[in-house]
């Protein structure tokens, strides 16, 4: 039994308020924290305004007596709370500023499906809106945009019923399978619609990517939790949120042929090395399709829901294992085949399918776990004119890629890190004389830090000059995976406006030709002269209001935040600059502003 102390006294918990926030809050706790065994007696102390554990000395209240586990963060400082979640005004800006946008584009789809008449279309397009998390951690971005969504469907279906009769007769039978279901004990329950098309949303709508298992399961718990509808079963999602890195995996087909172009000795025409990979990953087409049409209201179709899932990915494991080819050559663990002199769509993936079974192969992609996105969301990146995520929003991790040795030895000996220089660099060189195990540990560490420091800069080569921080990398895989005019919403530090490694990533989301900073009631558009020009940009599509300093060189913008700002922009299809000097007052105004973006190839690798 758990017993929660309070103000109160001592008493049972009531997991009956539990809520979804409160899982993500326990995963994120527990995500930055570890169990360490006291060597000796611990005490805490106050360093660098934390509550920190130190070897206790004479007088000193002992916190932890030695041979004791404890329980700390990753500096050594005690663990008191659980406060890892992103906070709420960030999720609700980001999803009032790239989520809403995306939907009001997808609902002017649907109204102009509805205006021709065409219910067939409006009901296979209703759910065709793809958001995706790619750092999800418990899922609380992904939860949220559940809502989001589900109150605009829900208003777009109230004022075209007519239009969306085939959505409301497929709610219809969900309703009435979970009536049938509950029976007797049913009673007076009723089954919202909202509740129903809530669910829907979580199935069809939703995509999320993480490394850590544990995260990967909670969210899909989470996302359970909120969608549960009495007397249906829960829906089946593991096609949606899956684990891996997003980072080391291929993001588009484009990715793949500048890998295989790269010094222009492995293929003569890449249209058909294009043909031959969208080939391997039409043959999930039939078995995504069954997958779609199962509607989980029954434990038999959540059967047949698993099984078309497993269906599409062996359809799609040749394609799978070339993307792995791909990704071990970028990590230096193979060569690539000469596709120079003839090419053969069979022999092309044969080829591959055979070198993705050598063992050099395989152990890279044990030690990368990519997600390889066209082969894990066919569904996404085969649509017509369309391909990639319509919205993409999260809280990338803000980590160096980086085994710092007075850090990692830190976490095995309490209080190091608050001496003077000399007196720690002497304390954790004689701990890693007398613990030759853990300094084999740090060795691994420090390799593999390094190692994935180099499969990142292959990946992203624009990470630019200073230190590979994971955001930097998470910034670029977000603006690759997004469809054109799609939208990206998420939260950076404030170093993603002043870091020099960010430079080309600042200058790709505000380059002059694409830039448009919104302002409220007024049209988009800017106005550049040849050198550099101060102005506040201010949008309600975009980010809070700040100030911007752009010109036409790399170091061109300066822009200066009291604290990090969650992020929003839209990628469009072409540049709203057609001339060098475009008057604001030639641009029409748009319901979404925002940073407007046009696609660019080379944004990855």
């Amino acid at each position: 039994m758990i017993i929660d102390r309070g103000a109160e006294g001592e008493g049972p918990v009531d997991f009956r308020s539990v809520s979804v926030r409160t899982f993500g809050t326990i995963y994120e706790g527990l995500l930055e924290s570890q169990l360490s065994l006291a060597e000796q007696d611990l005490t805490v102390r106050e360093v660098r305004g934390a509550d920190t554990f130190v070897p206790a000395e004479d007088g000193d209240t002992v916190e932890v007596v030695a041979g004791s586990v404890y329980f700390h963060n990753r500096s050594g400082v005690r663990k008191s709370t659980g406060s890892y979640f992103t906070k709420p005004f960030a999720v609700e800006h980001l999803l009032d500023h790239a989520l809403e946008p995306a939907l009001e584009d997808h609902l002017a789809r649907l109204d102009e499906l509805a205006a021709a008449g065409d219910t067939a279309a409006v009901e296979a397009a209703f759910f065709d809106f793809r958001c995706a998390d790619i750092a999800m951690g418990s899922g609380h971005f992904l939860v949220a945009a559940v809502d989001r969504i589900e109150a605009r469907l829900l208003n777009w279906l109230s004022r075209n019923a007519s239009s969306a009769a085939g959505v409301h007769a497929s709610l219809g039978r969900l309703r009435a399978a979970a009536i049938e279901a509950l029976g007797e004990l049913g009673g007076d329950t009723e089954i919202e619609t909202g509740s129903l098309l809530r669910r829907q949303v979580a199935r069809s709508c939703i995509y999320g990517v993480d490394l850590n298992r544990v995260a990967v399961e909670l969210a899909r718990l989470s996302i359970w939790v909120h969608t549960i509808v009495p007397g249906l079963p829960l829906s089946f999602l593991d096609h949606n949120l899956i684990e891996g890195n997003s980072l080391t995996g291929i993001g588009t087909l484009d990715e793949v042929l500048r890998v295989l172009e790269r010094g222009g000795k492995h293929v003569t025409d890449n249209t058909f090395i294009r043909a031959a990979f969208e080939q391997m990953l039409e043959r999930a087409d039939g078995a995504l399709r069954r997958l779609a049409r199962t509607s989980n209201a029954t434990k038999k179709e959540i059967e047949e829901a698993r099984e078309a899932h497993e269906d599409a990915l062996a359809a799609v494991a040749p394609a799978i294992a070339s993307f792995d080819v791909v990704s071990a050559y970028r990590a230096g663990a193979c060569d690539l085949p000469d596709f120079a002199t003839t090419f053969d769509p069979a022999d092309f993936e044969q080829i591959l399918t055979h070198l993705a079974e050598r063992r050099e192969v395989q152990e890279a992609v044990g030690d990368l776990k990519p997600v390889h996105f066209p082969a894990r969301f066919p569904e996404v990146f085969r649509r017509e004119e369309r391909s990639g995520f319509d919205c993409l929003i999260g809280n990338p991790p803000w980590e160096k890629v980086v085994a710092d040795r007075e850090v990692w030895w830190g976490m095995h000996l309490p209080g190091v890190r608050s001496l003077p220089v000399a007196k720690r660099r002497a304390a954790v060189s004689e701990l890693e004389r007398s613990r030759p195990d853990l300094a084999a540990q740090f060795d691994a560490d420090k390799e593999a830090a390094e190692s994935l420091k180099l499969v990142l800069r292959a990946a992203f080569p624009n990470l630019g000059s200073g230190q590979t921080d994971l955001y930097k990398a998470f910034s670029w895989a977000n603006l690759e995976l997004a469809r054109q005019g799609g939208r990206i919403g998420i939260v950076l530090p404030r170093t993603a406006v002043s870091d020099a490694g960010m430079a080309k990533w600042r200058l790709h989301v505000t380059d002059v030709d694409n830039l448009s900073l919104g302002r409220p009631g007024r049209g988009l558009g800017c106005r550049c002269s040849p050198s550099s020009t101060t102005r506040d940009g201010c949008s309600t599509g975009s980010t809070t209001p700040t100030r911007w300093r752009s010109s036409q060189s790399y170091g061109h913008l300066s822009r200066h935040l009291s604290q990090h700002r969650p992020v929003g922009f839209r990628r469009r299809r072409r540049s709203l600059h057609r001339g060098p000097h475009r008057s604001p007052q030639g641009q029409r105004s748009s319901r979404a502003q925002g940073v407007a973006l046009k696609r660019h190839l080379m944004s990855r690798m």
